[in-house]
């Protein structure tokens, strides 16, 4: 009697579910990324815009958000983008085709690309911890009345942002096939993450010809764009936000999967 055939999910699971202990058991680095890595930039944000908003007619003039919501759309940035972070998709290709030993990975019955897309959602569950921290500081202190609709969509936006991280990342990472180092490429995602994702400074800040790009570019949509929606608690700007993730992560979906068809042709498993 033949065995049922798994479905995607189930053989999936194991590959997201291995990517997360690896990140837990690695005591060093969880402790810099939860700790280091969040809570050193937040206290920074904490006294510059604590500083800027001491009852001063100035502090009017920064825009929408008062001075708890400014101090929460950096905590929830800062949660994003390390949630969001396709360093680790870039430079594990990079190794993997360096070295040759791409062709295990190619054998598995899971195509290469779903097994890293699984690996990033696995790994993301436990980077998710940051958020649901300052999320229940949040809902909680003081109360946020929880809107059902808006709340599916927030979530939904959340696990959008993070297929979008995925397939921007593996975009980019296509260069491995095609360069033999890319410290080019993961300098390009980092600083192109930091400037562009609304981490520096929310998007109604930035000079008036510039807020169409830092408003409507892909790494806002990874990283401030679901801040924002917390924040602000609006619905329509869920919506909103949720399409342009949507369109952005099926386009880049689509570019990588040609870039990666092209380059499996001239892969030759002796690095680039």
């Amino acid at each position: 009697m033949s065995r049922p055939r798994l479905t995607f999910l189930e053989s999936s699971l194991p590959y997201a579910v291995n990517a997360a202990r690896l990140i837990v058991m690695d005591r060093g680095m969880f402790v810099a990324d939860f700790f280091l890595a969040t809570t050193v930039p937040f206290l920074m944000q904490f006294l510059i815009w604590s500083y800027l908003y001491q009852g001063s007619s100035i502090s009017r003039s920064f825009g929408v958000l008062s001075l708890s919501q400014t101090l929460f759309y950096y905590a929830f940035s800062i949660a994003f983008g390390r949630l969001n972070n396709g360093y680790d998709v870039v430079s594990n290709l990079s190794l993997n085709v360096r070295e040759g030993t791409l062709e295990p990975h190619l054998l598995r019955p899971v195509p290469y690309p779903l097994q890293k897309l699984a690996d990033f959602m696995g790994g993301g569950v436990v980077y998710s911890v940051p958020i649901i921290l300052v999320l229940a500081v949040f809902v909680f202190i003081p109360p946020v009345a929880l809107n059902s609709f808006f709340w599916p969509g927030w979530v939904l936006l959340v696990v959008v942002s993070q297929i979008l991280c995925f397939t921007l990342s593996w975009t980019v990472a296509m260069m491995s096939l095609w360069l033999v180092r890319t410290d080019f490429a993961l300098s390009l995602l980092t600083t192109s993450a930091a400037f562009f994702g609304g981490e520096l400074l929310p998007p109604y800040l930035w000079p008036e010809w510039l807020r169409p790009l830092m408003s409507y570019n892909p790494f806002r949509f990874m990283i401030s764009a679901p801040a924002q929606a917390i924040v602000t608690m609006d619905g329509g700007f869920v919506m909103t936000a949720l399409a342009w993730t949507s369109f952005y992560a099926i386009a880049f979906g689509c570019l990588s999967a040609f870039l990666w068809r092209q380059g499996m042709k001239r892969y030759r498993g002796a690095g680039g």
